[in-house]
């Protein structure tokens, strides 16, 4: 599941408490796809990408450094929730900033049975 997709459904069910790694952004996100993010090493394992720098978002409040979509995410929840920005607006950031496709997460790789098709 992509980042942005996990995000919307996470903070939808669990809501955002930027103050703790499970209620943050990727928190939400990661618990939206059975998981528990402490430290963000969840986070790190399925979306690796996140530790790339990123231009940051104007729009939403930053102006003109780059840095780590994970540190970008971290500050965002803390704008989300006082209503700054919104959950929308983060998402579709996170969407314009995300690999196209993922096939299935990372972590998952190694247990994602193959089956064979017939010829």
């Amino acid at each position: 599941m992509k980042l942005s997709e996990a995000m919307m459904l996470g903070a939808t069910a669990h809501g955002v408490d930027g103050t703790t790694w499970e209620g943050c952004l990727l928190g939400v996100s990661v618990k939206a796809v059975g998981g528990n993010n402490t430290f963000n090493l969840e986070a790190l394992a399925r979306w690796p990408w996140i530790r790339k720098k990123v231009q940051s978002p104007e729009h939403l409040g930053y102006t003109g450094a780059s840095c780590s979509a994970e540190t970008l995410l971290s500050g965002l929840a803390i704008r989300v929730m006082s209503g700054e920005v919104t959950l929308e607006q983060v998402v579709d950031w996170v969407r314009s900033v995300e690999p196209v496709e993922e096939k299935y997460d990372r972590a998952l790789q190694d247990t994602v049975p193959v089956v064979p098709t017939a010829v």
